[in-house]
């Protein structure tokens, strides 16, 4: 991105909203997508966000005419979407009907694929939970190829699962996000979905975003595309949540109106900025002690009911939220007082300053 191109006209950022655009590991912290934003309007050229499921910060901006919006459906070779069902996992234990994380239902969809001769994929978000799972099935289809697939396996190694995959050697496939980024198979005709509340409950204002995208991708993205047909189980212990009856009824539109509804109720993104300021030392006291004297002089500046934190780490790194009134002059003025305080306190601890992270 950051290319001296004397004669840039376009950039195109492909799936805008993934994560992989954030520089979280060292400094500057700063987001691929609004770098080119800002650097096509230095050199007076085009952006375009590209996405299936773009971020509610893109979806806002387009909706409020600070960007274009181009809506389009085609649909590639026809492919009929894929039949979605929700499976109240809560009501099936009281029921007796699991089997460890595969409800009766999805167990008998699953048995149905095999004999007629198609290809399951099972996702969970988890990387730890994969071989967990993998036991779980093999107990339950001792007789069955099954193989795991997740982004820490090597490029070789992955090839090797594909090609054996695409050559109908294995009968199920375990993963995680990957899968939704590289598979497109003839015989892949059921997807199930576990766990996912454990998306939904992590403790992140986008979790609920990130949930929806994963699962839209993967029910109106590749894996169905040259298999011309497929189902979906969604196993959750809440399927009352609104987010379910969205994916399950296609309504893009309706999620993401209802999230940003929420998001401006308590004052997130896309209708304030955050900032997150992380206290790193060694000596876990001193670094608590550190974020606790800044969220006092902070409180000087702004409403404390926009900081979130000191949150309490494991290794030593609390960090303190800001939310900040998206006016230029209220940035500059909170950015200004942070550099004060950090400076006047004369921090023993390594801070870390990030806006817009990921959280």
């Amino acid at each position: 991105i950051f290319l001296p191109l004397k004669k840039l006209s376009l950039t195109i950022i492909d799936e805008e909203g993934e994560n992989i655009f954030k520089q979280n590991r060292k400094q500057p912290k700063y987001n691929a997508r609004d770098v080119s934003i800002i650097f096509s309007k230095i050199n007076k050229s085009k952006v375009l966000l590209g996405s299936n499921t773009p971020s509610l910060e893109t979806y806002y901006n387009s909706i409020n005419n600070n960007f274009g919006l181009i809506k389009y459906d085609y649909n590639y070779k026809n492919v009929k979407k894929p039949e979605i069902t929700i499976i109240n996992t809560l009501e099936k234990k009281i029921k007796k009907k699991m089997k460890g994380n595969f409800s009766d239902t999805l167990i008998k969809e699953i048995k149905n694929t095999l004999k007629n001769k198609k290809q399951v994929i099972i996702y969970n978000s988890k990387k730890n939970e994969l071989e967990d799972l993998k036991d779980e099935l093999l107990v339950i289809f001792p007789n069955v190829e099954l193989e795991i697939i997740h982004y820490d396996l090597s490029i070789k190694k992955i090839r090797e699962v594909l090609k054996k995959i695409k050559n109908n050697l294995i009968q199920i496939i375990v993963g995680n996000q990957i899968i939704n980024k590289i598979f497109s198979f003839k015989k892949v005709s059921l997807v199930g979905i576990i766990n996912t509340e454990k998306m939904l409950n992590i403790p992140n204002f986008r979790s609920t975003e990130k949930t929806f995208q994963i699962i839209h991708q993967i029910t109106n993205g590749n894996i169905f595309r040259d298999s011309k047909s497929g189902k979906v189980i969604i196993q959750t212990l809440n399927p009352n949540v609104e987010i379910y009856n969205s994916l399950k009824n296609y309504h893009v539109t309706k999620f993401y109106k209802t999230e940003l509804n929420e998001r401006k109720k308590f004052n997130y993104p896309p209708f304030s900025r955050l900032i997150k300021i992380e206290f790193n030392n060694k000596l876990k006291n001193l670094a608590e002690i550190e974020a606790k004297n800044f969220y006092k002089k902070i409180n000087n500046f702004t409403d404390k009911n926009n900081i979130l934190g000191p949150t309490e780490s494991k290794i030593y790194k609390p960090m303190i939220y800001l939310k900040v009134n998206k006016e230029v002059r209220e940035i500059n003025r909170i950015k200004n007082s942070i550099k004060t305080i950090l400076k006047d306190h004369k921090m023993k601890s390594n801070t870390s300053i990030d806006v817009d992270p990921n959280f």
